[in-house]
């Protein structure tokens, strides 16, 4: 159901985050920009409105499943804190 390429999955990230673009590092050069820091920024800094919105757009299980990628590397850009809540939260909510 939720089966998109990254060039769909950047495109809803990028919609997400609306009025807010200085959080992305490049605004100007998002093409370049890899889609795993895409989504690390918005978990980090991004609002609850944000993560709700590209919840509802993408389900929570493929979130989830984004999240889990990028938690297991092993040089992440998330945030302790950010990784800690999301790690229960999803584990909650979304179940392996």
């Amino acid at each position: 159901m939720f089966d998109l390429t990254d060039d769909q999955l950047k495109e809803k990230l990028l919609a997400s985050f609306g009025t807010k673009p200085y959080l992305i590092t490049n605004p100007r050069n998002l093409s370049v920009t890899p889609l795993d820091l895409l989504f690390a920024t918005m978990f980090n800094f991004g609002g609850q409105k944000q993560f709700k919105q590209l919840e509802s757009e993408l389900g929570i299980q493929k979130l989830a499943s984004i999240f889990r990628a990028l938690d297991e590397q092993p040089n992440t850009h998330l945030l302790p804190m950010t990784s800690n809540y999301l790690r229960l939260y999803f584990d909650k909510h979304s179940p392996l």
